[in-house]
């Protein structure tokens, strides 16, 4: 695959500016320290002060922290990327708003932004483009509210009190410190495969123009349409925050499927879909209501302030040791190899079906059900050694877990 740069024309007039004074910036970047990330499903409804448990990777119903809700701080940023045969790690970090994340740590992950990352990412048979675009307005922040910093609930004092020797589990050891909004979309041109062998042999005749212009080079354009119609062409889209319908005006379904024989329907769209990226999407932000809630940063207790010392466990937090840390991550890579062994079984049966020998197809359905099984319940692993990250649970579900895991010939994936 070749990739030629592109030049989108964003201007940044667009985009205003705050600023605060000095003294009300340094208030926040104090607040700001050490803070974890979190995105994805279920943040919407979250409110500055809310408690949050990191290990457990959870938040609880009630607030722990009460200040002042602030929205000066921060300017509007776009974040641009585009890539080539990306995974399905980044793509779903890139819908949660997650564009500079950790890759080596995969993450199980539900939803509609999941489900796209799914049928979009590369493997072996499948080479990807993709255009991806998210703007950010200004920063929701809690900020004290006098001098004396940021104090605990009444909700908060109250279960310590009644449980001095639980405060982990009843308050968690941190709180929502700020929360971001924004709105994210993306583009994907996808080329799958009738094999590994045609992915490199024709991969690399595309030459995709980041403006939205698709050519093939002469090798691939004479060849039999017999080998075109093998190389199966979509391009899809997706949308969170802003005007979703004006994305649909543009591409119907967000979906539109094509093969080598005839791409040109899928490379218009293509076109027209970045044109609408670079133009109408950008100009649909104009007040809070437009974006989603993209991300929550949570501060310690321990660091932002002395009133909330009261909060902390007289003894240090306990933490998830090594072999939970490894078990999760390695149930994670576990459950993107089942995701893409079933879509790579479902394309075979869907695409294929009439050069499959009746024991290949067997094979086939067996292995796409076998995949989707192992997903299920490699993904309820993960979910368990998050709920429980302290001691050896995780280590001992990951164990059972493996010992029900379906093994299957991944060679029948070949054709």
């Amino acid at each position: 695959m070749k990739i030629k740069p592109i030049l989108i024309g964003i201007a940044m007039a667009q985009c205003p500016i705050a600023i605060a004074d000095v003294t009300t910036m340094q208030s926040k970047q104090q607040i700001e320290r050490q803070r974890s990330e979190i995105s994805g499903e279920g943040i919407d409804t979250l409110t500055l002060g809310t408690a949050y448990h990191s290990e457990k990777d959870g938040f609880y119903s009630f607030h722990s922290v009460t200040g002042t809700e602030s929205e000066e701080y921060g300017n509007t940023e776009l974040d641009f990327t585009v890539g080539v045969d990306m995974s399905y790690n980044r793509l779903a970090n890139m819908l949660d708003g997650n564009l500079g994340a950790q890759l080596d740590v995969p993450a199980v992950k539900v939803g509609i932004g999941a489900s796209y990352a799914k049928e979009n990412a590369a493997d072996e048979y499948t080479g990807t483009y993709t255009l991806y675009l998210s703007v950010k307005p200004k920063k929701k922040i809690l900020i004290p509210s006098d001098g004396s910093g940021l104090r605990p609930t009444q909700a908060a004092i109250d279960l310590v009190n009644a449980a001095p020797g639980d405060k982990f589990d009843n308050v968690g050891n941190e709180f929502v410190s700020a929360i971001e909004y924004g709105s994210q979309v993306m583009v994907n041109l996808k080329f799958e495969y009738k094999n590994d062998e045609d992915k490199v042999k024709w991969g690399g005749q595309l030459d995709v123009d980041w403006v939205g212009k698709v050519s093939l080079s002469g090798a691939l354009e004479k060849v039999d349409d017999a080998t075109k119609r093998d190389i199966k062409v979509t391009v899809s889209a997706i949308q969170f925050g802003g005007d979703t319908n004006a994305l649909l005006s543009v591409i119907p379904d967000q979906l539109i499927n094509c093969t080598m024989s005839d791409p040109t329907p899928c490379f218009q769209i293509f076109e027209n879909t970045i044109n609408y990226i670079k133009g109408n999407y950008i100009n649909q932000f104009t007040s809070l209501d437009k974006y989603n809630v993209a991300k929550v940063y949570t501060n310690t207790y321990t660091r932002s302030g002395p009133e909330l010392n009261q909060l902390v466990p007289d003894n240090p937090y306990p933490s998830r040791n090594v072999l939970t840390k490894m078990a999760t991550k390695n149930l994670s890579e576990s459950w993107i190899n089942a995701i893409l062994d079933n879509r790579r079984a479902e394309n075979l049966l869907n695409f294929y079906t009439n050069e499959l020998s009746s024991a290949h197809k067997t094979a086939l359905e067996n292995i796409r059900d076998d995949a989707l099984f192992n997903s299920f319940l490699l993904a309820d692993a993960v979910s368990y050694c998050n709920s429980n990250p302290i001691g050896d649970y995780c280590r001992t579900r990951e164990l059972e877990s493996n010992s029900r895991v379906i093994n299957y010939n991944s060679d029948w994936l070949e054709l």
